[in-house]
């Protein structure tokens, strides 16, 4: 019995403790659920700013200071907005946020995220223009609220500094300074870094004038590299000049040294200098007022170089590449120095005038040719001069397109004259088919580029050749005639299906007969264009070209004349006959079944 009595009052004894301890736990849960109700709890959302440079240059420069702020917010919260200010001697002139709505003020940002909160991780990018006043450190302070407490003490506070150092001291140059017109050069841009101690410049931002286009690839934007104080170094380019622009033309760079943001250097001008003028002048067909030349008559052909601007050029030599549309080319009347030369890469012989000097202001140089076009067509004559100073040729570009037609079409009665040929209408149909096409072309103005038939006993290949000649042309793109051995040309193979002309009575309401019929051109080509180095097809298309017109009726003969192009007259059908046969038909079917 003794036994189980201390059993009993152990027993008791552990009950007891083990109510107090839970009677401690209960109590010490209230005081701190009294103690959260009444200490409000603090936020925990926080902020860290990180500078893309820790230094701009000054001071009175225009500069742009890259922030990255990177927040964190709490367990439930969203940063909602954030504040900067600006604690040193700087005027802020603009901001841009990444991720919010930034308000500038006279030394204050303010960035507003609640169209957005950032409930997330995120870093937000603010890209700052402002110019220090003076050399030294620019303090910055950076709050942010959360959507815990939008307003009153802010959830996070942090400050930073940017350093204002003095720019540093590189200089640059270009080579030519001087160019002309239409001119393919290497450009060189000369890089000094003048420091003698300091940071190793890095970086090299280039901005380019539109008129200038790199016939290579793509224009250089940036350079990246290591130029250590005292060194320099020459970057070069292959660079094709807009041959309409005249004047200079601006070229700027901004320069970056390690640890500071990049500077503008000074800017660099290229003059463009100008060249003379050219035109054709087909001196019978301008007598006769016709616009065209004709198959087989031999007749002159004047080149005039003219120089329309206010000073003199300086020139060398002038070139005039015959079409090879032309035989029993002559030359009948020019200055001293010029002849007829041919070269074995040329089909047709070549108009040079050399041992010149100069051209001076509103000068022309006249030259006229004989010749015998051989086949009808819009042909195109090449020009090109040879600047002072320079060992090649430029090409000049004006009015240098001669167009010739079957005999007796130039003077066809029924306004013929005005009208163009089957061949011509061809021509112009793949000229405006190929132009909505060749936007597509992934070649760089200025390449150069050889044509080639895959159908060679095709007759009527020259009327692509010419469309895709001036087509390409027009868009900076050297066209040449033969393929070079040195250095082989990108390959545009073309293949044409078919050429035809349809003759068809014109339509009409209310007039049975008329003196005019509907003509209408459909051509259809293949093309494709393979590089020369690794002959791999960059480009594929099929062309479908269409064109029309209204001619008077019984030209078609004038107008055609030729197998090259196929043509079609599709008779006019007496339509006003047939539907009175019909309706008499009807009338007496009608008579016979209900009137007798």
């Amino acid at each position: 019995m003794a036994t189980r009595k201390t059993v009993g009052r152990r027993a008791l004894q552990g009950g007891e403790g083990a109510g107090s301890y839970g009677r401690y736990w209960r109590g010490l849960g209230v005081v701190i659920a009294l103690w959260a109700a009444v200490v409000p709890a603090s936020a925990r959302s926080t902020l860290s700013a990180r500078l893309d440079q820790p230094a701009i240059a000054g001071p009175a420069l225009d500069q742009q200071s890259i922030l990255y702020l990177h927040y964190f917010p709490g367990d439930g919260e969203a940063i909602i907005s954030a504040d900067l200010r600006c604690l040193g001697n700087a005027q802020l002139q603009s901001v841009r946020s990444a991720l919010g709505k930034a308000q500038l003020e006279a030394a204050s940002i303010g960035i507003d995220y609640a169209a957005r909160p950032l409930a997330g991780e995120h870093i937000d990018t603010l890209y700052i223009d402002l110019v220090a006043a003076e050399l030294g450190t620019i303090g910055w302070s950076a709050a942010i609220h959360s959507s815990l407490a939008p307003q009153g003490t802010p959830a996070h506070q942090i400050e930073f500094d940017l350093a204002v150092r003095p720019p540093p001291a590189i200089s640059w140059s270009i080579e030519p300074q001087r160019v002309y017109q239409g001119e393919h050069f290497d450009l060189r841009a000369i890089v000094r870094l003048d420091d003698t101690t300091g940071p190793p410049l890095e970086e090299l931002n280039w901005t380019w004038p539109p008129e200038l286009s790199w016939p290579e690839g793509d224009a250089p934007q940036r350079w990246s590299g290591s130029l250590t104080p005292g060194q320099a170094d020459t970057l070069s380019w292959t660079v094709l000049v807009d041959p309409t622009h005249l004047g200079p033309l601006p070229l700027t760079v901004a320069a970056q040294v390690s640890g500071q943001s990049p500077v503008d250097l000074a800017t660099q001008h290229l003059q463009v200098d100008p060249l003379p003028v050219m035109a054709l002048e087909p001196g019978f067909m301008m007598a006769l007022e016709t616009g065209f030349m004709e198959v087989g008559k031999r007749g002159p052909v004047t080149c005039i170089w003219r120089n329309e601007s206010a000073d003199p050029i300086a020139l060398a030599a002038l070139r005039l590449q015959v079409a090879p549309a032309f035989s029993d080319v002559s030359l009948v009347e020019g200055p001293p120095g010029a002849a007829l030369v041919r070269s074995d890469e040329e089909a047709a012989p070549s108009l040079l005038v050399s041992g010149l000097d100069s051209l001076g202001a509103g000068a022309a140089i006249r030259v006229t040719l004989e010749a015998v076009p051989q086949r009808p067509g819009p042909f195109t004559w090449q020009s090109a001069c040879k600047p002072v100073g320079r060992e090649h040729f430029i090409p000049l570009h004006g009015a240098n397109t001669v167009r010739v037609v079957w005999p007796g079409t130039a003077q066809a009665p029924g306004g013929a004259q005005q009208t163009p040929t089957d061949l011509q209408l061809i021509n112009q149909a793949f000229v405006r088919a190929l132009d909505h096409q060749m936007d597509a072309l992934p070649l760089s103005p200025g390449t150069r580029l050889f044509l080639q038939a895959e159908d060679d006993k095709n007759e009527a290949n020259w009327v692509v050749e010419d469309a895709l000649i001036e087509t390409l042309q027009q868009r900076g793109y050297q066209v040449l005639v033969r393929q070079p051995e040195d250095a082989p040309a990108d390959v545009v193979y073309y293949r044409l299906v078919r050429a035809r002309v349809v003759y068809s009575p014109a339509p009409r309401r209310l007039l049975l007969w008329g003196n005019e019929q509907q003509r209408e051109a459909y051509g259809d080509l293949f093309l494709r264009i393979e590089t020369a180095a690794d002959h791999i097809v960059r480009w594929d298309r099929r062309v479908q070209a269409y064109s029309s017109d209204m001619v008077s009726k019984g030209l078609s003969g004038v107008l055609g004349g030729d197998d090259m192009v196929e043509q079609t007259v599709l008779k006019p059908e007496n339509k006003a006959i047939v539907r009175g046969l019909s309706a008499g038909i009807l009338g007496g079917l009608f008579y016979i079944f209900f009137v007798l």
